[in-house]
């Protein structure tokens, strides 16, 4: 949130939105992918453009309020956050379930990989205030949740936190599918490691899913170095599925997708990212996937946040 709106704007809103901090951001990125076996494509980044406005203000109680909405194509990212209250923080909306809330340590590359059990949002999550580095998150989603993300789930986690270093234990368990008549109960953890030191960060994560009698376990490596404005890394996931691949909900659970497929698969992607300043910065990536049709690809991105 970089840039506050113009006074005549803001002045359009009514009284109470006017006595907010409201700020519009926004980021569009290009990426050019050469794939093995296909034809070199250009593309729109999957999340982009978008633009964010959010707010920020102060209840008479002293309790810190904060709000936004962000547009990608569709309003599916939106909250209220209320801080500073006597249990802690409450984000309330399509928010990061307790799970989400932490650790995806591993996921650094600029488009592909990520680690596979880090969670889905939910409408509610508690965060306690910390206690000598420890920070709890719980979080909950009702049967039929229109707000996004997942439904009829619950979720919690618990993060250390000491200097540059941070470990992490988190769950969460919901109805496949997001279907209330629906029995077959997803059950997922992960837990995982990080720290920094010299310019350099390492991650490590391990995390399990399970679909009825489907299970899957995932393994998460990140090494990156920095060196000024360029950043060089490599980050390594792994799925091993026990049986045939299965479907699994995503952040959407109404959604039955066959991107939502958890099958067997090692993918490692190495990049270079470089800065240039002002919001500007551009990126080579090399990904090998032994579970795709296509192979090693390369993509060269750019993008621009303001």
């Amino acid at each position: 949130m970089k840039k506050a709106l113009a006074i005549a704007v803001a002045s359009a809103f009514v009284a109470p939105v006017a006595l907010a901090d409201v700020t519009l951001s926004g980021k569009v990125a290009y990426i050019y992918d050469i794939a093995d076996g296909a034809q070199d494509t250009a593309n729109l980044d999957v999340d982009q453009p978008s633009f964010t406005v959010a707010g920020s203000s102060e209840t008479n109680q002293g309790y810190t309020v904060s709000g936004s909405i962000v547009w990608d194509g569709a309003f599916d990212s939106h909250n209220i956050t209320v801080g500073n209250t006597p249990v802690g923080t409450i984000a309330i909306g399509d928010v990061s379930g307790a799970l989400d809330a932490t650790g995806d340590y591993t996921d650094i590359a600029p488009e592909q990989g990520g680690f596979g059990a880090d969670g889905n949002d939910h409408f509610i999550n508690v965060t306690f205030p910390s206690f000598n580095g420890v920070t709890l998150n719980v979080s909950m989603a009702p049967e039929e949740n229109n707000a996004g993300g997942a439904e009829n789930a619950v979720g919690a986690s618990v993060t250390y936190t000491t200097g540059d270093t941070a470990i992490y234990y988190g769950m969460e368990e919901s109805k496949a599918f997001g279907t209330a008549d629906d029995d077959t109960e997803v059950e997922m953890d992960a837990m995982g490691f990080k720290t920094s030191f010299g310019g350099v960060y390492l991650a490590y994560e391990i995390g399990n899913l399970k679909e009825g009698a489907n299970k899957a376990k995932y393994t998460g490596l990140a090494i990156k170095y920095a060196m000024g404005d360029i950043t060089i890394g490599m980050e390594q996931q792994e799925t091993d599925v026990e049986g045939a691949a299965f479907q699994r909900e995503g952040d959407d659970a109404a959604a039955f997708l066959a991107s939502s497929t958890v099958a067997d698969a090692d993918v490692t992607v190495a990049f270079v990212n470089y800065n240039f300043g002002g919001g500007l910065s551009s990126f080579v990536e090399v990904t090998s996937n032994d579970d795709s049709a296509t192979g090693d690809a390369t993509a060269i991105g750019v993008a621009y946040s303001f």
